[in-house]
């Protein structure tokens, strides 16, 4: 398992590569099996790295990983830098607009289309999301947001007529899918790993993703929120 930390959004990446990782044609590159891409935000750099709130992220995913310490994100505030994580664009979004007030559904190029194109697959987990598919702006006490959840804005609305570059809304999974396959690896039974997507994005909720909201901790607490539920649900 390798891991990196990038400034950017506070990704982690995650990269499994199995026993004996197939390797690409050119570079010996190895082929990774499943790629997890836990998004944390609203703390730079400086506040985490070396900080005693965040014992997890310092003393197993940095030491175990790569920090990409040139990776930033591109505006203020969050909803522009998820869809430029996804897709490469903000899509002219400034701000946070709720659905649909956004412009989505988008027709341009993302991560998720071309992957489901060639045989792989692709999930967003979001945690609170209430349903597979939903397009639920903010869930109560805003836990679950929209902006948070990039994938969310390419799904089509009419399914059976979609949109350029569309994604399926069988694939906008609420976070309980990916714990049940933690579950099932901790138990040995199930598939587990194995029933992962080819590429995930884990967004937690608004409480865990060292946001906030207006009844959750902050400072240093919320650091440390953020950190444990790394630790909870990732370090599997």
């Amino acid at each position: 398992m390798k891991s990196w930390k990038i400034s950017a959004l506070g990704a982690l990446a995650l990269g499994a590569t199995g026993a004996s990782p197939a390797l690409a044609q050119t570079g010996g590159v190895p082929a990774y099996h499943h790629i997890v891409v836990v998004i944390e935000e609203n703390t730079g750099y400086d506040q985490i790295v070396g900080s005693g709130a965040a014992p997890y992220i310092n003393d197993t995913l940095i030491k175990g990983g790569a920090p990409m310490t040139d990776s930033h994100g591109v505006t203020h505030p969050s909803e522009p830098n998820y869809l430029a994580l996804f897709s490469g664009s903000t899509q002219g979004v400034t701000g946070d607009p709720s659905l649909p007030n956004n412009g989505s559904p988008f027709s341009t190029p993302n991560l998720a289309a071309p992957l489901i194109r060639t045989g792989k697959s692709f999930g967003m987990h979001s945690e609170g999301l209430p349903v597979t598919g939903s397009t639920i702006d903010f869930t109560a006490g805003n836990l679950y947001a929209s902006k948070h959840n990039p994938y969310v804005d390419w799904q089509p609305k009419d399914p059976a007529n979609p949109q350029p570059n569309a994604v399926p809304a069988s694939s906008n999974m609420p976070f309980t899918n990916f714990q049940l396959l933690t579950q099932q690896q901790l138990a040995g039974t199930g598939p587990a790993f194995n029933a992962l997507p080819s590429v995930s994005f884990v967004a937690p909720d608004q409480n865990n993703d060292m946001h906030g909201t207006a009844t959750s901790a902050t400072g240093n607490a919320l650091i440390t929120a953020g950190d444990n539920w790394l630790q909870n649900n990732i370090d599997t």
